[in-house]
C-alpha cells in the first residue's frame, strides 16, 4: 500500500522537533504537462474528479509505475489537488493513450427498516463527490430502473428484509420490494444493469440469479470464523474493479460470506497461506483460495457480490476503491 517501514533497534535522539503547520501539509504538481496524473490507488483522485470535471470524467493511463487517472489541467484542479496533499506530476500525454472513463447513474436501496452500511455509503459518497440517488421500494417496482440507474447498489441486508420489509409501521411503510421489485431488478440486469451486492444481500441475489456460487463459509461441522479481524488478499489485477491496488491488499472482515465459485470471476482471493494481519481466524483451511469479491455476468449486466465490509464504518479507506471503481465505466 506504500507504507514505508524502518525497523529502530537501538534509542535515539532527536536533535530539533518542528511543528507541523496547515501549509506544510499542502501539496505540489510538478512539471508544466496539460494533463495532472492522479494515483489511481487513492479514492482522493476520485474527489478532485468527482468536484472539477462534472460529468466529463477524466482518463485512466497504464504507465510501468501502475495506473493513474489523467485529468486535464486547469485552477480548479489544481488548487484542489494541492488543497489534498497530493504531490503528482502534469504532463504532456499522448491521447492514444489514454481511456475514457465516465461516471455511471448510481442509486443506493434504502429499506424502511434502517441498515448501518447505507448510511454509511452516502457518507462516503457525498465525502469524495459522488452523484446518487436514494431509492426505496415503489421506485424499484415502478419499471424505472432500467431507464434511470446504470448501478444499484443493496446494502448489507437479509434477503427477508430486501423483499418483505417491515409491518409495524404506517401503510405507506409497510412491506419490502416484493416478488414484483425482484422481478423488475432481474429485468434490470439482463437489460444491462449493474447491481452491487454487499454481505447478506450477496447470498439473497446469488439464489434470485441461481448463480453457481455458495456461501463456503461451513464444510460438514467445521465453520470458518474471523470476528472483527483484518486480512490480507489475492487481487485479480486484470479487473477494472482492482484498478489501482497491488498484488494483495488488507481489508476487514466480520464474519461476511465466502464464496465458492463454479462461475463467474473473483476479484479479490483468500490466500493460501498466512491471510492474518491483525485478529484471528477459525478453520481457516475450510475458505483458502474461495472468493471475497466476484462478478458474474447476466444477459447484457452484471453481479458484483461483495462478501466483506468495503466501506466499514467509512474508516477502511483502502478498500473504499474496490466500490469506487465499480461506480465509473
Amino acid at each position: 500500500m506504500g507504507l514505508k517501514v524502518i525497523e529502530v533497534r537501538e534509542p535515539f535522539h532527536l536533535n530539533k522537533t518542528s511543528e507541523v503547520t496547515e501549509g506544510d501539509m499542502e501539496g505540489k504538481i510538478y512539471g508544466k504537462g496539460k494533463y495532472i496524473l492522479l494515483p489511481a490507488s487513492s479514492p482522493y483522485s476520485y474527489m478532485v474528479i468527482n468536484k472539477t470535471t462534472k460529468s466529463s470524467g477524466a482518463y485512466v493511463l497504464e504507465t510501468n509505475n501502475g495506473f493513474f487517472y489523467a485529468v486535464r489541467r486547469n485552477p480548479q484542479v489544481s488548487m484542489l489537488t494541492k488543497e489534498i496533499g497530493f504531490s503528482v506530476r502534469a504532463k504532456n500525454v499522448n491521447v492514444k493513450y489514454l481511456k475514457r472513463i465516465t461516471p455511471e447513474r448510481v442509486a443506493i436501496y434504502q429499506s424502511y427498516r434502517p441498515v448501518m452500511q447505507e448510511g454509511w455509503i452516502r457518507l462516503i459518497f457525498d465525502r469524495f463527490g459522488f452523484k446518487y440517488r436514494t431509492v426505496h421500494n415503489d421506485f424499484i417496482r415502478s419499471g424505472a430502473l432500467s431507464k434511470e440507474v446504470d448501478v444499484l447498489i443493496i446494502p448489507d441486508l437479509s434477503g427477508s428484509l430486501l423483499l418483505n420489509g417491515r409491518n409495524d409501521v404506517p401503510a405507506r411503510y409497510k412491506g419490502g420490494i416484493g416478488e414484483d421489485g425482484a422481478l423488475e431488478i432481474e429485468k434490470f440486469v439482463l437489460n444491462g444493469g449493474t447491481i452491487i451486492s454487499i454481505g447478506r444481500s450477496s447470498l439473497w441475489a446469488i439464489e434470485r440469479f441461481h448463480l453457481n456460487i455458495k456461501d463456503a463459509r461451513e464444510k460438514g461441522k467445521r465453520k470458518f470464523s474471523a470476528p472483527g479481524s483484518i486480512l490480507v488478499a489475492d487481487v485479480n489485477q486484470n479487473s477494472p474493479i482492482s484498478r489501482g491496488y497491488e498484488a494483495k491488499a488488507p481489508f476487514f472482515y466480520d464474519e461476511q460470506p465466502v464464496f465458492e465459485l463454479k462461475e463467474g470471476t473473483s476479484i479479490l482471493n483468500l490466500p493460501y497461506y498466512d491471510a492474518v494481519i491483525s485478529g484471528i481466524t477459525f478453520n481457516e483451511d475450510i475458505v483458502v483460495g474461495k472468493s471475497l469479491l466476484c462478478e458474474v455476468k447476466r444477459g447484457k449486466g452484471k453481479i458484483l457480490l461483495y462478501g466483506f465490509r468495503v466501506v466499514n464504518k467509512a474508516q477502511s479507506v483502502g478498500t473504499f476503491n474496490f466500490l469506487l471503481n465499480a461506480l465509473y465505466k
